[in-house]
């Protein structure tokens, strides 16, 4: 059995936490601070005051070096444990790291920080702390696990305890299939939490969809993304959808439950997360959107719930485009959606600070691509131009961007981030973004892949 390591901030419950989770899961606790106070003699504080931080903290390190052997254990760190790359690194290799994110204001409202040599004499340097700390913990954590609720803490902390001793069956569907990335990303994301993990690429037509839902329990798959063309489809076949997919009519993830077959979407999440990468917003932007199937519908909807100062729909169809901004505005109670007829031969007279291609065009398996490209010409400056297709990952719309001097992003940041959000459904827990992401691309780097 893994270690489960608790780091955090002083104050978020490592240490109340731990006890009860090392007594539900049948573990040995370990309080880090309880280590070196035994092994030198002396008090955390007062270490502190003889040696400064930095005595303490090389006594720190020393006393995780001790613990590199132990097995089955659930270990509370100090706050600053995370301030050196070599403790992580330890820790690290034999257990998994469960990073409390607890609020500021809860900690200084409900606990004694006296005794704590960093925060006796100023408890609201506790803000600063968070502030220097708070990147190092997401860096390291492989869960983040909100403690608004000790209750809900606890519970998510035993279920990733329980993960190891569990094999996990999950598939994405659609039609084409063979293009998917899906099992190079969600596998390196999730095999180090479970026994095993078979993530598999199912070709499901759209006539055998509903046959395909019977046939995925006998097949033990406890859920499945969905792809093209599926998206809109599958949602009157589900036992339950949940209320921002049932609005958008479009579901890419599907997890089995004692009810039934769940489904919900992840892609307006993914999105908005690779835009953050880009150090981009969709708050306050003029975002145009070319299609209006299943995913143009979730950004569409996301871009207006984040207050994008207008969100402009583009459809060759262009009753489907006024369908889709007349839904907008009715759904987000704004009136920030209009739509257009989409002519890839005439240049767009309309600013636009973000572009997304939220159609197949381009993707590999297709057998399509946009006939031309004269509607790139009347976009500005700095406009971000996003493609949504991964396959390949520089498509000629996004050669067409660069040769125009636009900023662009391909579709690969968004998969996976639509993944570790779906993945995140599939397990219950807070899987953390940074070291899964890191996981997920460097599997596709060893596997060949361009990235």
């Amino acid at each position: 059995m893994k270690n489960l390591i608790l780091i955090g901030l002083p104050g978020s419950g490592k240490t109340t936490l731990g006890r009860e989770l090392a007594f539900s899961t049948g573990r040995q606790f370990i309080d880090l601070d309880d280590i070196i106070q035994q092994t030198d003699g002396r008090t955390v504080e007062e270490v502190f005051r003889t040696e400064g931080e930095a005595g303490f903290r090389d006594r720190e390190t020393a006393a995780i070096r001790e613990l590199t052997n132990q097995k089955r254990a659930v270990i509370a760190c100090g706050g600053g444990v995370v301030l050196k790359q070599e403790n992580i690194k330890m820790l690290s290799s034999g257990g998994l790291m469960l990073y409390l994110d607890r609020p500021v204001e809860m900690i200084l409202a409900t606990v004694d920080l006296s005794d704590r040599p960093l925060l006796r004499d100023d408890p609201c340097r506790l803000f600063q702390l968070q502030r220097e700390r708070r990147h190092l913990y997401e860096e390291a954590a492989d869960f983040v696990i909100g403690c608004i609720s000790e209750k809900e803490a606890l519970a998510e902390a035993i279920r990733i305890s329980k993960m190891e001793e569990t094999d996990l069956r999950l598939a994405v569907i659609g039609d084409p299939i063979s293009h998917s990335r899906s099992p190079e990303i969600h596998t390196p994301i999730l095999e180090d939490f479970y026994n095993s993990v078979s993530y598999s690429r199912l070709h499901v037509k759209a006539d055998h969809l509903q046959t395909f839902l019977a046939e995925a329990k006998s097949l033990g798959l406890q859920g499945f993304n969905v792809t093209m063309p599926h998206k809109q489809t599958i949602v009157s076949l589900l036992d339950r959808v949940d209320p921002d997919a049932a609005a958008v009519g479009a579901v890419n993830t599907v997890v089995r439950t004692d009810g039934g077959w769940e489904g919900s979407s992840t892609d307006g999440t993914g999105f908005a997360t690779a835009l953050l990468e880009m150090g981009r917003t969709l708050t306050d932007s003029k975002v145009t959107i070319i299609g209006t199937g299943g995913v143009a519908a979730t950004l569409a909807l996301r871009a207006a719930w984040d207050k994008a100062l207008e969100v402009r729909i583009l459809g060759r169809d262009i009753e489907k485009a006024n369908r889709l901004a007349a839904l907008t505005n009715e759904i987000t109670g704004s009136m920030v959606a209009v739509s257009g007829r989409f002519d890839p031969h005439s240049s767009i007279k309309q600013s636009a600070d973000i572009m997304i291609n939220a159609t197949p065009m381009g993707m590999t398996g297709t057998g399509s691509d946009f006939p031309g490209f004269d509607f790139l010409n009347g976009l500005k400056a700095g406009t971000l131009l996003c493609d949504l297709v991964y396959e390949p990952i520089n498509t000629r719309l996004l050669a067409e961007g660069r040769r125009r001097g636009l900023e662009t992003m391909g579709g690969l940041s968004m998969l996976v981030y639509q993944a570790l959000e779906a993945d995140r459904r599939f397990t219950g827990t807070g899987i953390a973004r940074s070291k899964a992401s890191r996981r997920a691309m460097e599997y596709q780097k060893q596997k060949g892949m361009e990235i």
